[in-house]
């Protein structure tokens, strides 16, 4: 039988997970934006602070709902 702290664990792991794609995916977009105007270098860094800031952010609105 699954426990009760199982299944949210489980739950905030999907979440996150979500929300680190999510974020990826927006810097990406906004690095396609950004790259028509004028020729820009994808930074890893950045790239992976959006999606860490989104993987947070998801999380935080699952435990608020």
């Amino acid at each position: 039988m699954i426990k009760h702290t199982d299944l949210i664990n489980t739950l905030i792991g999907c979440v996150g997970g979500l929300g680190l794609i999510a974020g990826l995916l927006r810097y990406v977009d906004d690095w396609r934006e950004k790259r028509k105007e004028r020729p820009t270098e994808f930074s890893v860094l950045e790239a992976m602070w959006e999606a860490l800031s989104g993987g947070v952010t998801a999380i935080g609105v699952f435990w608020i709902l």
